[in-house]
């Protein structure tokens, strides 16, 4: 049960983790893209 638990908990953090690092990915990419369509105009 202890382990588990334990497994749970980590596969959690990498599953956050690796959605927080797409959406910060996603993010500086759209960013990026504003910029370029920004001194493009």
């Amino acid at each position: 049960m202890v382990k588990t638990g334990i497994l749970e908990k980590q596969t959690m953090f990498l599953a956050n983790s690796l959605k927080s690092l797409l959406t910060n990915g996603a993010v500086m990419v759209i960013s990026h893209h504003l910029k370029l369509d920004q001194e493009n105009i």
